[in-house]
């Protein structure tokens, strides 16, 4: 899987960092719609965290005042491979919503 982050120049970038599943605004990623991604076995993971002074509103990152919403597409290479990448995403994301509770 392949995740992409658009920054402010509108380009498509290759992400390199970590995504704290903690932060997620869901408890499951989901399938992207065409309007975000017109890439087949996509999917997005919409992550909701603390304002920083750096944050740019961009194509898949939304400023709310004190929150940065951010969406983070991540496309498969098969669907077969999605469904897998869905899978264990979503489980870890259950995990992560009852250690939290």
């Amino acid at each position: 899987v392949s995740t992409q982050s658009t920054g402010s120049s509108g380009i498509n970038a290759e992400y390199g960092g970590e995504i704290d599943l903690r932060q997620s605004k869901s408890d499951k990623v989901s399938i992207a719609s065409r309007l975000d991604c017109a890439r087949p076995n996509t999917f997005v993971l919409t992550i909701l965290k603390p304002s920083q002074p750096g944050d740019r509103s961009s194509i898949i990152t939304e400023i709310n005042g004190k929150t940065t919403q951010t969406k983070f597409l991540m496309c498969a290479d098969s669907r077969e491979e999605r469904k897998q990448w869905m899978d264990v995403i979503n489980r870890s994301l259950q995990c992560v919503v009852s250690w939290n509770h």
